[in-house]
């Protein structure tokens, strides 16, 4: 009797966990602009190339509120020591501005073709997007885009001193990363 109580409490407890209970999963990011809408403007245009889309952003749905990730992420820059200026937070989107020496900024960016600039550092403005999802999921969307300040070489070209780069996703990897083992810290 004890034998056949006991398999029944090991077989009911099993069946209340669900098999691939994950605390993260993958999600389909969101892209700048969907592809069926080009090719419905009439197709590609001269000079136009998938490496003139603007990278999506990196995505990750972890199973932590919208408030802890944006709590977290807040934390995780403070105790980084990032030096973060002009924050704006609201209920679904927490954006702000990353100093960075020119280190920093060769690491979160692509290299820039005109090798001529000599870079002195930069900022990078980061967006972190949260949505609610089913199964007490929520997205956590990441893009940075970024503006390095230095010189050029070319005596002849337009003075400037900023320049836009592209992210390389090192800053998104590494801001994902910290959310999917804070969520498995979690659980």
């Amino acid at each position: 009797m004890l034998l056949v109580f006991s398999l029944l409490v090991a077989s009911t407890s099993v069946s209340q966990v669900p098999s691939g209970d994950h605390v993260t999963r993958p999600c389909e990011a969101i892209t700048a602009e969907p592809t069926e809408t080009r090719k419905a403007r009439g197709g590609k245009k001269k000079g136009d190339s998938k490496e003139s889309l603007p990278p999506a952003p990196k995505c990750v749905e972890a199973r932590v509120s919208a408030l802890d990730v944006q709590e977290y992420f807040q934390k995780f820059v403070r105790v980084q020591q990032w030096s973060i200026k002009e924050q704006q937070a609201s209920e679904e989107t927490w954006t702000f501005t990353i100093l960075l020496d020119k280190e920093k900024l060769a690491a979160y960016t692509k290299p820039f073709v005109d090798q001529r600039i000599h870079f002195r550092g930069g900022k990078g403005l980061v967006q972190v997007r949260t949505t609610e999802k089913n199964e007490g999921y929520t997205q956590v969307l990441i893009k940075a885009t970024f503006n390095g300040f230095g010189e050029s070489e070319d005596t002849l070209a337009t003075r400037r001193d900023v320049w836009s780069l592209e992210s390389n996703g090192n800053l998104e990897t590494e801001l994902i990363h910290a959310i999917e083992l804070h969520a498995q810290s979690l659980h």
